[in-house]
Order: structure tokens, then sequence, then C-alpha cells
């Protein structure tokens, strides 16, 4: 009777441990999903964030591309008003005549020269805008990659046991 009674109460120990042992695993398991419910909302966030990036690039390269079109509009322009200017030069013989032509085609040159000018100017700053974004997006990209493979290296060199402080360290984050 007393050994049936002695192994009923290792029984009932070793049901507590147990169950203690099933309470911490489920308390474990809450808190990882936890970890990973907030990892998938960064991820998230900085794909939102990269797509908005990309949308820009998009945007600012699309209105490079149209002041592109335009400077070779005015290239054009330009071309074709030395072109007017020669043909003016060669056909008219009446000095005073030419003269008028003349300054009224260089009036329209330096017009189209210092508009040209502009939107050189304004090329430049565009194309230094896209790099400097990126230039950004690059750094996000990197800071991203090395935090996730920063978890996983800490992961690895905790093991199991270090898991569960190694994620409220990265939640604290």
């Amino acid at each position: 009777l007393d050994s049936k009674q002695q192994d009923l109460e290792q029984f009932s120990t070793k049901l507590t441990d147990t169950e203690d042992s099933s309470q911490a695993l489920d308390k474990q398991l809450k808190e990882l999903l936890t970890v990973r419910t907030t990892l998938q909302a960064e991820v998230q966030q900085l794909t939102n964030q990269l797509a908005e990036q990309k949308s820009l690039n998009q945007t600012q390269q699309a209105t490079v591309l149209a002041k592109d079109q335009e400077i070779a509009q005015l290239t054009a322009g330009l071309d074709q008003i030395k072109t007017f200017q020669q043909q003016l030069e060669e056909k008219v013989t009446d000095f005073e005549q030419v003269v008028s032509l003349k300054d009224e085609v260089e009036t329209q040159l330096v017009k189209a020269q210092n508009e040209l000018q502009l939107l050189g100017e304004e090329q430049s700053k565009l194309a230094t805008k896209l790099e400097k974004l990126t230039q950004e997006k690059a750094d996000v990209d990197r800071r991203f990659i090395q935090q996730l493979q920063d978890y996983d290296a800490e992961r690895r060199l905790h093991g199991r046991a270090g898991t569960l402080a190694l994620r409220r360290r990265w939640i604290a984050r």
C-alpha cells in the first residue's frame, strides 16, 4: 500500500511537472508568435517603403525623360533657327534688312539658349535628387538586411536557450 501511494505521489509529481512544462511551452509559443507577427509587420512596412521609393523613382525618371525630350525639341528648334539665320544671310542683299533679321534670329537664339541652360540646370537638379533617393533606398535595404542577419546570427549564437531573451531584445528595438 505504501509502495502504491509512493508510486501515486511520484506520478502526481510527474504530472505536475509535465503540466508546468506544457504551460511554459505554451507561453514560449505565444511569445514566438508575437515576435513573428512583429517581424512580419516590420517586413511589410519596409516593403511598403520600398514600393513608395520605387514609385517616386519612376515618377522622377519620367520627369527626367520628359525634360530630356523638351531639351531635344529645343535643340532641334535651335538648329532650325541657326539654319534659318544662315539662309537669310545668303539670300538677303539689303544690309538693313539683313541686320534686322539677324538681330531677331539672335534674340530668339539667346532666348532658346537661356531656356536650354535653365532646362539643363533643372535636369541636373533632378538627377542629383534621383541619385540621393537611390542612395537612401540602398541604405534602407542595407539596414534591413543587416538587421535580419544580426537577428539570425544572434539566434544561432544563443541557441534555443537564449531565443526567448533574444526575442525580448529584438522586440524592445
